[in-house]
């Protein structure tokens, strides 16, 4: 198991990608993308000589592609590994996350048909790189993830325009349309949700909740105290309506502008990555994060009616025709309220470096303030 981007060399991979793609005679780590807070991305560019080696058994990438990609094989593949954070990487939340990743691209897309966008539109997989292997070590936290390098295209941390707004939430619903309602337990890599008693969280968010005050300083609004405490009180039932009430759906679970690949005048295909949070929900889960938390607050009032109307025409052409308008609404407004909750964890609980925190509060935070002002303020809990 790679411990970071110096250990994937040639023979590493010519282990684990034997059959799919041509022998690799030297690899070199080009890019450092993205130092994430659970995980770290790189880009490794790649020479081959010419010949295929028989394929592995145990990768997440269909074998039967062997022979194409012998003809088409990648210049570049993009690297996903474990943070170099040791405490990040050793939490049993992250590792989880991690194995639910893998599962995912083995289970959902490495071994769906013919290689190909169309095939994974057609399983009713989202659209999503390819993966050309995926292994997590649970001992000790470590990943690797190879994936399909789709650049040109790019994420749109800064913002995005209204049709790419539009493409992300059509996609959105495509995806939850599919798993509307399923029984999701077939999925051994999914663990089912679990909701800690209401005395417990309570506890937890009343003992949290002054630090937070003390970390977000004028960046939260005095009027924000009162629900900061209820939302305390009421944060275990809430949880138990976004995660296990019915309908739930296969939900992305980190559905933000940083996790989509748009295209650009250069070319690129759409397309959703970092799928650790994976896992059951309301499908307005993944559409709180996206709008209220997201994007900016000027393009989410400005959009907000018509995206959340597109979401739910998604979901209607997907097959859903027992969700209303009062339906999604009620939910999204649950979710927003779920979004600031989680905020305080991060900044409180979760082993983040001063600077990521500093980002959320600076970033996430005044755009989740707002949503719920926006939303009814104290009310979306009633």
């Amino acid at each position: 198991m790679p411990r970071g981007p110096a250990d994937l060399t040639a023979s590493w991979l010519n282990q684990v990608l034997a059959g799919r793609l041509p022998e690799v005679s030297d690899v070199e780590v080009v890019d450092d993308l993205f130092q994430g807070m659970m995980a770290e991305v790189f880009r490794l560019r790649l020479d081959y000589s010419d010949s295929l080696p028989d394929s592995p058994s145990d990768s997440v990438a269909d074998s039967s592609r062997g022979a194409d990609a012998a003809e088409d094989a990648p210049a570049t593949l993009i690297a996903k590994v474990a943070s170099r954070n040791e405490a990040m990487r050793l939490r049993p939340q992250t590792i989880s996350n991690t194995s639910k990743e893998v599962g995912f691209y083995r289970e959902l897309v490495g071994f769906l048909g013919e290689r190909g966008v169309a095939s994974q539109a057609a399983a009713g997989v989202p659209p999503v790189p390819w993966c050309y292997y995926g292994a997590v070590e649970a001992e000790t936290g470590h990943q690797i993830l190879l994936l399909e390098d789709l650049a040109p295209a790019l994420p749109r941390p800064e913002g995005c325009t209204l049709t790419e707004a539009r493409l992300a939430v059509r996609a959105l619903a495509a995806f939850h349309g599919r798993w509307w309602g399923q029984d999701l337990s077939r999925f051994d890599w999914l663990p089912p949700p679990v909701v800690p008693e209401a005395e417990r969280i309570a506890a937890l968010f009343s003992s949290a909740w002054p630090t937070f005050q003390a970390a977000a300083g004028p960046r939260l609004p005095k009027d924000m105290t009162a629900y900061g405490e209820r939302l305390g009180r009421q944060f275990a039932e809430l949880m138990e309506r976004l995660l296990i009430e019915a309908p739930v759906t296969l939900r992305h679970g980190d559905y933000s502008l940083s996790n989509l690949l748009f295209p650009t005048p250069a070319g690129g295909r759409f397309a959703i990555i970092d799928w650790a949070g994976i896992g059951q929900g309301k499908g307005a889960w993944d559409l709180a994060w996206l709008l209220g938390q997201s994007f900016p607050v000027e393009s989410r009032r400005a959009w907000e009616a018509e995206l959340l109307t597109c979401y739910r025409e998604g979901l209607i052409a997907a097959g859903v025709q027992d969700y209303s308008a009062e339906s999604l609404l009620s939910d999204y407004r649950l979710a927003i309220a779920q979004r600031f909750g989680t905020i305080i964890s991060s900044v409180v609980a979760l082993p983040f470096t001063a600077a990521q925190k500093e980002k959320i509060l600076d970033e996430q935070l005044p755009r989740n303030l707002a949503a719920i002002a926006d939303h009814g303020g104290l009310r979306l809990l009633d």
